[in-house]
């Protein structure tokens, strides 16, 4: 800032005092107020700004300290000079814990007036300073606050297109496994009827029938694939260890030789059919993983456990199966990958993932040293 948009105000109960200040600032280009009492020299601070304040300690109506602080209170960013012509240790003190710039003897200032001029100017550089850094400072977290409101929307777009990403995936998949199949399935229905017709051997019957749940069972997991998403989320409610408990039953004849362990199990309302679903592709996919190990000596083990912790629930399906490799983990929820040999698409997880998202859930796999996999779902309560 130049020295004509500096306002300084000096106050002085000595009409000489003011004076002699009067000559020492004239010639520079200083805005100059003065006043011989402190009760004036508020009105000039309320009703002008004051870039700098020249006051003597002891003024008849008011300390010099007290009016410090009503200076500060007007203009955060006021110089105070104080001048005084009874020095103490105390009135030294007083004056740092105000915040005052200089603190002067009177006699030195008007012998020297290069000693006020030059207090003055340094006064104002620091003053000059602090306003710079307040601006850069408002101007920084004006700044940053229109980049978050950025990163906001560019990460709601973000997740926006993920997911647009994501159902197009799904979309190209379907599309591609319904002209895949199409044919087929319909090759193997006819070889079901004409085998139904022309032979009547109970080999021959056995057969067709084989191919008919066959063909049935394709056409139901796709339904099941194609139509969960646009589902709304059943009002039928059951625990989670009885779902657990139903899914397990279901599958028994694949585990016979598979311990299950059924730990600690927190009592847990969730949706009975979509998390049947769920706990269903889970433990196949862990039974799947057990019966592809090499080792034969070692029994196949699958470890559940549910515990609830305020509003949320972490379910934790643990087997001992072959693993997962650390490059693969992040696709395995991906409809298109499997670790079952022979088998095109996995889309047991995938269809247990977006099941677990419409629930306002999550799941994470780990397979720490590739030895068994664990899947952790954490989801909020339905309390």
């Amino acid at each position: 800032m130049s020295e004509c948009r500096k306002h300084i105000l000096i106050v002085d109960d000595e009409p000489s005092i003011l004076q002699i200040l009067k000559n020492v600032f004239l010639p520079t280009s200083y805005r100059l107020s003065f006043a011989q009492t402190g009760s004036d020299a508020q009105k000039i601070l309320s009703e002008q700004t004051c870039d700098l304040l020249i006051t003597d300690n002891d003024l008849p109506d008011v300390q010099g300290m007290d009016l410090v602080s009503i200076a500060k209170k007007v203009n955060n960013f006021i110089e105070i000079i104080v001048l005084t012509g009874f020095d103490s240790k105390q009135a030294r003190l007083e004056a740092i814990n105000n915040q005052v710039y200089a603190y002067l003897l009177k006699q030195d200032a008007l012998d020297d007036v290069y000693i006020i001029l030059n207090q003055v100017k340094k006064a104002f550089e620091k003053q000059d300073i602090l306003i710079e850094n307040h601006n850069l400072i408002r101007t920084l977290r004006h700044q940053n606050a229109k980049l978050q409101f950025s990163i906001d929307e560019l990460s709601s777009k973000q997740e926006e297109l993920e997911h647009v990403e994501e159902n197009a995936n799904f979309q190209e998949l379907l599309s591609r496994l319904a002209n895949e199949i199409s044919l087929p399935l319909k090759n193997l229905k006819e070889v079901s009827r004409q085998i139904n017709q022309t032979n009547n051997s109970h080999h021959f019957s056995q057969y067709a029938s084989q191919i008919d749940r066959s063909v049935r069972n394709i056409s139901l997991s796709l339904s099941e694939f194609c139509r969960f998403q646009d589902q709304e989320i059943l009002a039928k409610e059951d625990t989670v260890h009885s779902v657990v408990c139903s899914v397990i039953e279901e599958i028994k004849d694949s585990i016979r030789e598979i311990d299950v362990n059924i730990n600690s199990f927190d009592k847990v309302m969730v949706d009975a059919k979509d998390f049947k679903r769920i706990f269903r592709h889970l433990l196949t996919n862990a039974v799947g993983a057990i019966n592809q190990r090499t080792k034969s000596d070692e029994r196949g083990t699958i470890d559940i456990s549910c515990v609830k912790e305020q509003n949320i629930v972490t379910i934790l399906v643990r087997d001992n199966g072959i693993g997962v490799k650390p490059a693969n983990l992040p696709k395995i929820f991906d409809p298109r990958y499997t670790t079952k040999e022979g088998e095109s698409f996995g889309m047991g997880l995938s269809i247990s993932y977006r099941l677990l998202v419409k629930h306002g859930g999550r799941i994470e796999a780990f397979s720490p040293d590739e030895q068994g996999c664990s899947f952790k779902i954490t989801l909020p309560t339905m309390d």
